[in-house]
């Protein structure tokens, strides 16, 4: 495996461990855009409830379920370029998720 997929895999303790997950991931897809589907694939895998040792708040619930659409995002409905279409969806999540952490 990569070094983008080992950086994924951090222990996770806390709500602030899953942030910083997001960011990483976020991070990783910027270098690695042909493997936009597997990190969010990894992303939602890695921080389901079962996996955790506490809950996620509602916030941090939606941003996970925000990277389990990314694992398919379909395709554009109004002609747009499907290359622009995704990536405007994960600029859409980086901005939510910086969000969180000023918050």
């Amino acid at each position: 495996m990569n070094d983008g997929h080992e950086r994924l895999k951090p222990r996770i303790s806390d709500s602030a461990d899953v942030i910083a997950l997001f960011v990483t991931a976020l991070n990783e897809r910027q270098v690695n855009k042909e493997r936009s589907e597997a990190i969010a694939h990894e992303v939602f895998e890695r921080t389901h409830p079962s996996l955790l040792s506490f809950d996620l708040s509602d916030d941090l619930s939606r941003l996970r379920d925000e990277f389990g659409a990314l694992e398919a995002p379909g395709l554009p409905d109004d002609g747009t370029d499907p290359d622009e279409y995704r990536n405007a969806l994960w600029e859409r999540l980086f901005l939510l998720v910086q969000e969180k952490r000023k918050g």
